[in-house]
């Protein structure tokens, strides 16, 4: 009957160590990835999203930071995707101790999603990324809606 117990307690010992193992960068970023892939079909934005940035291992490895652009994508993430996401990342690097947390960018401005909608945001925008666009709009003597 002892050894049995001692089986046992040597069995929860090695799972309990198998579950706070060490991963690289590499490593996360290929569970990251799988995962977005796997939401594509059920949330095509949501897995691009995760696609785009792949949050860096910080120091102490295990408390992952993504940021996002507004305050509404920060609050959908955690309400729908955090929990999920957090415990796939724990099974596939067998660590029980990863967390994942979503902050909005330091960039964003706090009044504005960042997000343009109308056709004059998003004319604002790209003239921001690319300034010879005025140009080629006046050229063509183009407006927006």
């Amino acid at each position: 009957m002892q050894s049995v117990a001692k089986e046992n307690t040597t069995q929860s010992e090695s799972l309990s160590e198998a579950q706070n193992n060490d991963f690289t960068q590499k490593d996360f970023d290929k569970v990251w990835m799988a995962f977005a892939k796997a939401e594509k079909s059920r949330r095509p934005r949501v897995s691009m999203l995760l696609s785009s940035k792949i949050p860096q291992k910080p120091e102490n490895g295990v408390n992952f930071r993504f940021d996002v652009s507004s305050q509404t994508a920060k609050d959908y993430l955690e309400l729908n995707l955090r929990e999920p996401l957090q415990r796939y990342l724990r099974d596939n690097l067998h660590n029980n101790l990863v967390t994942i947390r979503f902050e909005m960018d330091g960039a964003a401005e706090p009044e504005s999603n960042g997000m343009p909608y109308t056709s004059k945001e998003k004319y604002m925008f790209m003239l921001e990324k690319n300034p010879a666009l005025k140009l080629l709009r006046d050229a063509f003597d183009l407006e927006t809606d």
